[in-house]
């Protein structure tokens, strides 16, 4: 929970400093018209210092903010029908009562059980805009004047010639055609992105037909190859009933159009995979829940031993392993396939209009992959599950919920495996980079085995021992090597770190079903018999039994065998070392039986 806390505390962070330092107006209303907050640009926008003045003065939008109410109630009413409106425009008083032109793009972020909801959305001051396009239609001079001023490309378009009457010489430094280029339709036709050229020339059409002004935006090709965002705001004049003039002008909103990219972003997507969050994916399962979607294919997959990861590399590895897994995902799905994080291990690929054949063959994809990172550090395993919608009348949650019990089902099959090739892993890693050769497992063995009989324990505790030995310094693995192989003494922060690794080899042996029962036992291997050990403080019988014993076999080989920070000693020095320490670092009644077993 600390963890999942700390993730939700960066991105609360991330979005306020994006929200407060972002250079268009971001707020969230209700619906009555109660302001609820605003970012500090929308401050500067209305004349106050800062958010919580707006607060204060603004108490009913439409009466305190609408220079005209209707305009507020056409607001509510299209938020109503639509859930969005997209450049709403709209008069504004400021704090001073100035008035200016402000526009709008929000959407209904949530509706409450009394029919009222939230309405967030960002907003820029387009009162110049507004201005230059009054000017321009009150008086040909002020039009030509403004022409040649303002950041934005004015023009007049023939229809019935196919000619460009005037096109303002800003079009050069925006787009870097000059006038004299524009020779016909065809010429602006062929400079719209391809992607928006289709509905952008029948947009236009259109409004001719009906001799309809328009506004559009749309995606430009610039003469250095470059894309430069649009907006076209265009006058048709109609002579006898027929569209003889278009004229109007055009705004590079590229720098508006990426600041919306980024908050949407945001909006939408996990900021670690760049996958599609959960709120995003529910929102598109909703729309796409319709007849002519069928069938509809979920895959729930889930990221096998991230916890194992996590407890024994650390957090920013298994970060980097979501990341590798969200790429294997969308290296194993089509581009249109929609692909979230749905939580913290776990992805959801919604499949609209896909059977049970393809979704198939998008899993073997997926598994395939997996399998070339098989000879990595950490390979990784994905469990998935199918759900298939076919009928209409099939509730999308009962898909779900069988996605995710077929996923469920094949996880127990194999987290087991991905969990046994990370311990082989550690276990190979700990031999390389501490002192826990496998020569010293085999004398603790034989050590412990000796002991064992003396005090004849179960076959089924011996078992848990020999276990115990192999295991005991895990959680080692966390600790640098440059503090493993310091010859002197260690700071307070370095034996800190290393007074960690019983935590680490527990959390690391409860994660697997087949360590877990010994947990306890390495949690403990570090406390003494007087409570003045780690990391509990236990004291006495409150200690497992195995690992008072291990802490003395442990001991011994370490003393005889030596450390770089410490020279070895002879099996003498060793047992009397273990003697004297009987009753404050060891049970007395175990050394008294291990000085039996070592014939002293």
């Amino acid at each position: 929970m600390e963890e999942y806390q700390m993730v939700n505390d960066n991105q609360f962070s991330s979005y306020k400093y994006l929200i407060n330092s972002a250079p268009i107006g971001i707020f969230t209303s209700r619906s009555d018209g109660k302001p609820l907050s605003i970012n500090p640009e929308l401050a500067k926008m209305l004349g106050y210092a800062n958010g919580e003045e707006v607060l204060n003065n603004y108490q009913d939008l439409a009466k305190d903010l609408y220079a005209n109410f209707e305009r507020r109630e056409e607001l509510i009413k299209q938020l109503e029908e639509h859930g969005e409106v997209l450049n709403f425009e709209f008069r504004a008083t400021k704090a001073e009562g100035e008035l200016i032109w402000l526009s709008m793009n929000a959407r209904m972020s949530k509706k409450n059980s009394d029919g009222t909801f939230l309405i967030s959305g960002f907003t820029t001051d387009i009162t110049k805009e507004k201005i230059a396009e009054q000017e321009l239609i009150d008086s040909e001079k002020k039009y030509r004047q403004l022409a040649e001023t303002v950041h934005a490309i004015l023009w007049e378009y023939n229809i019935v010639n196919d000619s460009w009457d005037y096109v303002a010489p800003q079009s050069e430094e925006i787009l870097g055609y000059k006038p004299q280029e524009w020779k016909d339709y065809n010429f602006w036709k062929s400079k719209i992105h391809p992607d928006d050229r289709d509905w952008a020339v029948k947009y236009c059409a259109n409004c001719l037909a009906k001799g309809e002004d328009h506004v559009l935006e749309y995606r430009f090709i610039k003469k250095n190859g470059e894309i430069a965002w649009l907006r076209d705001e265009v006058n048709v004049e109609v002579i006898d009933g027929e569209a003889r003039f278009m004229r109007g002008f055009m705004l590079d909103i590229t720098e508006q159009k990426e600041q919306e990219y980024q908050i949407n972003f945001i909006r939408n997507h996990d900021p670690l995979t760049e996958l599609y969050n959960r709120t995003y994916l529910e929102e598109k399962i909703l729309l796409l829940d319709v007849k002519e979607e069928l069938p509809i294919s979920i895959i729930m997959a889930d990221l096998n031993g991230l916890k194992m990861i996590n407890d024994t590399y650390g957090h920013s590895v298994g970060d980097e392993i979501l990341v590798e897994t969200a790429k294997i995902l969308k290296n194993g799905c089509d581009k249109t396939d929609l692909i979230a994080r749905w939580g913290g291990d776990e992805f959801l690929i919604l499949l609209p209009q896909t059977n049970y054949v393809e979704t198939q063959k998008i899993i073997r994809q997926i598994k395939n992959l997996c399998k070339t990172t098989a000879n990595s550090k950490i390979p990784i395993s994905i469990a998935m599950g199918i759900g298939i919608k076919v009928i209409a009348n099939q509730k999308m949650h009962t898909v779900l919920n069988k996605a995710e019990a077929n996923m469920n089902q094949n996880k127990l099959i194999e987290i087991r495996s991905t969990k046994n090739h990370i311990l082989k892993e550690l276990l190979k890693n700990l031999d390389k980079k501490t002192f826990e050769t496998e020569e010293h497992t085999w004398r603790m063995q034989k050590l412990a085995f000796a002991i064992a009989e003396k005090i004849s324990i179960s076959p089924k505790e011996l078992e848990r021992l020999s276990l115990l030995v192999t295991l005991h310094d895990i959680g080692m693995t966390i600790v640098p090597e440059g503090i493993l192989y310091k010859d002197t003494s260690l700071t307070l922060d370095e034996w800190k770190m290393v007074k960690k690794h019983p935590e680490t080899g527990a959390r690391i042996a409860a994660s697997t079903t087949d360590f877990a029962h010994i947990s306890k036992e390495l949690l403990s291997h570090h406390e003494h018999w007087n409570g003045a050990g780690y990391p509990q403080g236990l004291k006495g019988d409150k200690i497992p039994y195995l690992a008072r014993m291990l802490a003395i076999i442990d001991a011994y080989d370490v003393m005889v065998t030596g450390r770089p920070y410490k020279r070895a000693v002879s099996k003498n020095e060793a047992l009397e070392e273990i003697s004297s320490y009987a009753g404050k670092q060891f049970d007395p009644k175990l050394v008294n039986k291990f000085m039996e077993v070592m014939e002293i």
